[in-house]
């Protein structure tokens, strides 16, 4: 059923998609993980933290605001 669509009907294929360089993958990754501790209350932050592909960040206060702070998985 699905074998009489047009390519790319469902975005690129596998050959098309390029890989994120490692630089820009790791920026994004620091983002989201900012963006998450920025979310939490001045009681939340310090019990906070976020796992992701490259680091593991976890959230602290710096100057009244959360922040998330990186330190490499094993």
């Amino acid at each position: 059923m699905l074998n009489n669509l047009a390519p790319g009907c469902f975005g690129k294929s596998a050959n098309e998609k390029e890989a994120k360089p490692v630089e820009e993958a790791r920026a994004e990754e620091a983002d989201e993980a900012e963006a998450f501790c920025n979310e939490q209350t001045e009681d939340e932050c310090n019990d906070r933290s976020v796992e992701k592909m490259f680091f593991t960040y976890y959230c602290e206060m710096d100057e009244g605001v959360c922040s998330a702070r990186r330190v490499m998985d094993d």
